[in-house]
């Protein structure tokens, strides 16, 4: 048992590593992971990874192995303040400019083609 628990940490310390560097790659080329990258992670169906996050800029990028259809983000008390639907039915990449927006920490809630949805934090600094 804890082999395979020293394995999945190993495999999640080593992809973690690999995203650090493909982000860092991807800043000089505009913010954008390549899909392998998000492939290679082994992430569930219905995960997404957010970069950069916390947001800096004002742009904020969403990357799934599944069909993102709709991204909504509120602050901190529930009020929508950005809404972007995937009308290109992009496969798993979306991107949403984020601009006057105030610093804070907001939910970002992704629906995915299947209609179901995952809610994660975002900061903007």
């Amino acid at each position: 048992m804890t082999k395979q628990l020293n394995m999945k940490l190993f495999k999640t310390i080593f992809a973690t590593l690999i995203l650090c560097m493909a982000f860092s790659q991807a800043e000089a080329q505009k913010n954008i992971i390549p899909n392998f990258f998000v492939q290679n992670l082994n992430l569930p169906a219905h995960e997404v990874v957010i970069y950069p996050n916390p947001v800096e800029g004002n742009v904020v990028n969403f990357k799934s192995p599944a069909l993102i259809r709709k991204v909504e983000i509120s602050n901190i008390i529930g009020k929508c303040v950005k809404t972007k639907e995937n009308d290109n039915y992009i496969y798993d990449d979306l991107s949403i400019m984020l601009e006057n927006c105030e610093s804070g920490i907001y939910l970002a809630k992704i629906t995915f083609e299947d209609e179901k949805v995952l809610i994660k934090k975002l900061i903007i600094k």
